[in-house]
């Protein structure tokens, strides 16, 4: 009896300068997804590899000179010295430095020479 399962083939490609695709087996990973009944469940008629590639380098291309031309067009945040709130801090109290819970926070002002 013959038994049919599907699975998720991922094979890294060498392209060549010329062009030419090189698959590397060695390096295939095999991910079995599930059982199928027969190969003709699965209707699929993807565009030839090379044609893939192509595409997939032509996108990549034209998102890196659109980020780009992004990058550009942003404009710079600028902070002026005015628009900074140093903000109000409560007096420091005089206190004995006692182990207590209670005066952990609090930070003595005398000064000591």
């Amino acid at each position: 009896m013959t038994k049919y399962v599907l699975a998720n083939v991922e094979i890294p490609i060498q392209i060549l300068e010329d062009g030419t695709i090189e698959s590397m087996e060695s390096y295939a990973k095999i991910h079995i997804i599930r059982e199928i009944g027969s190969p003709e469940e699965i209707t699929s008629n993807p565009a030839p590899v090379q044609e893939q590639i192509e595409k997939l380098f032509n996108e990549k291309e034209s998102n890196n000179s659109v980020k780009e031309v992004e990058k550009i067009e942003e404009p710079e945040m600028m902070v002026l010295r005015e628009e900074i709130n140093t903000g109000s801090r409560s007096p420091l109290k005089n206190t004995s430095f006692k182990n207590k819970k209670v005066y952990k926070h609090n930070v003595s002002v005398k000064v000591r020479r």
